[in-house]
């Protein structure tokens, strides 16, 4: 998740500045993330190992853009890849996550977004 989180954030980054300098074409954005968790109760319950994620954003059109993106917990790697559609006053944004343990069989790994501005027009 922190991949995804991480490819959205960068995403809105991007069509913020986008919107701001129209002219201008949108340039590839990457994300990376070096995770350490920290437990306060060593003892009892020790904190997980390093994390890894990364994940980039291309735009392909001034609506479209394709993101992918990678995060390595232990022995189960995360691959992403999505895209984001982006219309006047809505966003979609489409994700398929596929990893090590449950391969490309399972449908519970497709997420659907989507994203309403109700205020100021940019």
């Amino acid at each position: 998740m922190g991949a995804v989180a991480a490819l959205v954030l960068v995403s809105v980054i991007v069509a913020d500045i986008a919107a701001a300098q129209d002219a201008l074409p949108r340039l590839p954005a990457a994300a990376f993330d070096v995770i350490l968790p920290v437990s306060f109760d060593p003892e009892a319950t020790p904190a997980d190992g390093l994390v890894l994620a990364g994940g980039v954003d291309i735009a392909i059109s001034s609506f479209l853009s394709i993101q992918a993106g990678a995060r390595i917990v232990g022995d189960n790697p995360k691959f992403t890849l999505g895209t984001v559609v982006a219309l006047r006053h809505i966003r979609v944004s489409v994700n398929s996550t596929v990893d090590v343990l449950t391969g490309f069989n399972a449908a519970d790994l497709l997420s659907v977004g989507s994203v309403i501005e109700l205020g100021e027009p940019r």
